[in-house]
């Protein structure tokens, strides 16, 4: 009879265990539960720290940038003081002074503690070049959580358009403005370019230029002729580059910067989008070929014709030329340093496209049933820009030399004086300083000109562009 009682006792063992593991499910299965339902709740106030170390990370950069010689103001927030929200309104404390130095394009990301108390997280934040513009990029830390915030940095026009469109010019103006708007008086706007921003923005396109200039080996050129090909396209061309859409169509839509030493060259059917291209040489585009969304950079000149397309930001040290019917659009910068345009032959008379002897006075020349929607600057302390007949030009004009405008122009322009391109010297080859306006002018709506920005190293330095992620 004991026998038996025993062994009933020792059966019961596993009943007991397998309730006992039922139990532990049904606890893990609850706590777990309480966990998903609680994590949002928990990781949210860590996602919105890192948020705001990211904000706080932007505006501290643009302090930094601002080139100014005035001490840093954004103070560090102080979270442990009893009088924390009277603290962010001006209760006196300790500034941190941070030099201008500190925070340069393509550099180490620059570690910014926004609060007295590193527990809150800090953040991180970095510059780089996108054409004519700046990237300001900022990532949040709390914890384990990240954000990060990408603003894209313009200049602004220092002028308000609210009412009023004007043609800056240095003379006063002879004749009748045909079309609305009148001429306003001359202001010194030589204080809108920060030429040290300028000087680095172009060492920075140009670094493997130079590197490409020591090198002994020249490539022969490489052609690009069908979609294919344009994998095998290096970040570095050592030699011209000529992509040719005329037997077939070409399209290539990728985010790349490539350097090439000597000219590139774009012809026939051909779409290329987001590519970055610096070259030593002239960038040429023509017969219908299409470049948008684009950065480029010539060392020498960019010539766009014969019904080409484009949009982005380009920047030459030698001059741009458009004829024959080309396009830019959607609110592009065109940039040239200085120098003149060139006289060229492409099957028709040179004086059709370029006038020799009016061209030593224009750095950018806009020909033959040219379509420009665009912010236009010639940074040449005498060459200006050149409207010629039938070319239409909407958006800003910025120049130190004189403005020929033969064609019409919606929008604003600054300029030295307005001349006749047309009838631009005497006898004795002295410039007509006459200003004349030999073309139309009117204003755009004023919600559309305000829409055009200068490129980052000129006028204010203002957010064109927001994006968290």
């Amino acid at each position: 009879m004991a026998r038996y009682l025993h062994d009933q006792a020792g059966s019961i063992l596993p009943v007991v265990l397998l309730f006992s593991i039922i139990a532990a499910l049904m606890v893990f299965a609850f706590v777990s539960g309480q966990y998903m339902i609680a994590r949002p709740a928990l990781k949210n106030p860590s996602n919105l720290q890192a948020l705001c170390n990211a904000r706080s990370g932007i505006w501290k950069a643009m302090e930094m940038i601002s080139r100014n010689d005035k001490p840093d103001t954004l103070k560090k927030i102080n979270t442990l003081d009893s009088l924390f929200n009277k603290d962010l309104f001006g209760k006196p404390g300790d500034t941190n002074s941070i030099k201008v130095e500190d925070l340069t394009a393509n550099a180490t990301p620059l570690k910014i503690q926004p609060y007295s108390c590193d527990s809150f997280g800090n953040c991180e934040v970095s510059l780089s070049y996108k054409g004519c513009f700046e990237l300001l990029s900022s990532k949040g830390l709390s914890g384990a959580s990240e954000k990060n915030v990408l603003v894209t940095l313009a200049g602004s026009i220092k002028i308000s358009l609210d009412t009023v469109y004007y043609l800056q010019t240095g003379e006063p103006l002879q004749g009748s403005i045909v079309g609305k708007g009148r001429i306003g008086e001359w202001n010194d706007t030589s204080n809108m370019l920060r030429s040290d921003d300028l000087t680095n923005l172009v060492a920075d396109l140009t670094k493997e230029l130079k590197l490409a200039t020591d090198t002994l080996v020249k490539n022969i050129p490489l052609t690009i002729q069908s979609n294919d090909q344009f994998e095998k396209i290096p970040d570095f061309v050592n030699g011209p580059l000529f992509i040719d859409g005329s037997r077939f169509d070409l399209s290539w839509k990728q985010k790349r910067r490539i350097s090439v030493a000597g000219n590139v060259q774009i012809t026939g059917k051909t779409t290329i989008e987001d590519a970055n291209f610096a070259a030593s040489g002239e960038i040429n585009c023509s017969n219908d070929s299409r470049l948008l969304n684009a950065s480029i950079f010539s060392a020498k000149r960019i010539i766009m014709s014969d019904r080409s397309i484009f949009s982005g930001t380009a920047i030459s040290r030698a001059g741009m030329l458009f004829y024959g019917n080309a396009i830019v659009r959607n609110r592009s910068i065109l940039v040239t340093t200085g120098k003149k345009t060139d006289t060229i032959t492409s099957g028709k008379s040179d004086k059709s496209i370029s006038d020799s002897s009016a061209d030593s006075t224009f750095a950018i020349t806009f020909n033959e049933l040219s379509n420009i929607d665009a912010t236009v600057i010639s940074l040449s302390d005498t060459l200006g820009i050149k409207i010629d007949r039938h070319a239409v030009i909407k958006g800003i004009l910025w120049t130190k030399g004189y403005l020929g405008l033969a064609g019409t122009l919606y929008g604003v322009a600054f300029a030295k004086a307005l001349v006749n391109p047309s009838n631009l010297f005497k006898e004795n080859r002295q410039i007509k300083t006459d200003a004349v306006l030999a073309g139309t002018a009117s204003i755009r709506k004023n919600e559309y000109v305000s829409k055009y920005f200068f490129p980052f190293f000129m006028g204010k330095l203002s957010i064109m562009k927001w994006q968290e992620f």
